[in-house]
Parts: structure tokens; sequence; C-alpha cells
């Protein structure tokens, strides 16, 4: 009987081929920005009067929001929201192939529009490692000093401030 380190475990072995075999070691579960963002529009789109757009099917998204206008004035449920996601990205366009930014950097992973015409932001982030950068620390400060409702979010129950807004409108 030999002893061989396997991961982070001493393992007993038998014979030489299962000494080489290694032991799994418990991985912590990541949550991913992503997540946290899905999360969030799922909740929102759970609220009553709130339209949620998707870009990746802008006129149906469009039609979808016209519609619950259009319900609203006939004496329907009140279109208290219509938010968004707006991501930033980098990509090579035109022939020259050099980078392009598309999208505005440091707006926030979701936005949108409360009723009366105040704007709404939240930035998502990772829980525990998600930072937020200078550029969006920047975009935040302006938002906000022009009355925008700002939120930085790192699970659904830290939107809870834009669900009350949502519910005062």
């Amino acid at each position: 009987m030999t002893s061989c380190r396997a991961g982070s475990k001493t393992v007993a072995t038998t014979d030489s081929v299962s000494a080489t075999k290694k032991v799994a070691r418990k991985r912590k579960p990541i949550i991913r920005e992503a997540d946290v963002q899905t999360a969030i529009l799922w909740r929102l789109a759970a609220t009553p009067g709130v339209v949620v757009l998707e870009p990746a099917r802008a006129e149906v998204s469009w039609a979808r929001a016209m519609a619950a206008i259009d319900a609203e004035e006939r004496g329907g449920r009140a279109v208290r929201a219509v938010v968004w996601t707006s991501n930033v990205a980098a990509a090579r366009l035109g022939r020259s192939q050099r980078p392009r930014v598309i999208g505005m950097p440091g707006t926030p992973d979701i936005s949108g529009v409360l009723r009366g015409g105040r704007a709404l932001g939240i930035e998502v982030k990772r829980p525990g490692t998600g930072r937020v950068t200078q550029i969006q620390a920047s975009y935040a400060r302006a938002a906000q000093h022009l009355g925008a409702l700002y939120c930085l979010a790192t699970c659904v129950e830290d939107i809870a401030p834009v669900l009350d807004a949502i519910a005062a409108v």
C-alpha cells in the first residue's frame, strides 16, 4: 500500500495505476454577472406595469410595448416603466479591422424610463468580485445628479429601491 497526494487530499492506494488518479475537489458554484442580470430582468418582467424590451427582438419588443400603452389608453393596466439591456461591446468593423466600441462606455447594464420621464439605470456586478470602473462611477454620479434612479445590484434583492420607485409612479 502506498500513499499519494491528489488535489488537496492524501489518498491511500494499492497499486501504481490508482495512485495517479486525482480526487475531484468540490468547487463553489460561480455566479456570473449574466446570471444576476437575467434574474433581475425576470424580476422586473414579473412586476406589474413593467415592459422589458429585448434588443435581439426589437420589433417584437416595441410592438409589445406599444400594445401595452394602447391597452392602458383604453383603460387597462398602467405602464409604469420600460426597461432594456444596454451592453457595450468591442468589434472589428470595416476594411481597416480596427477595434471599435459599440455603445457608450459607462452606461448601466439595464436602462429604462419610468412613467413621468425619469431615467432608470441598474449596473449589475458579480457578487463578491464585481468592481465598478471609474467611467461607470462617473456615469452613476452624473445620472444621479440629474435626477435619474441609479442602482448597483449584485443580486435581485438589491433592486428593491427600483421596485419601490416603480410602484410609486
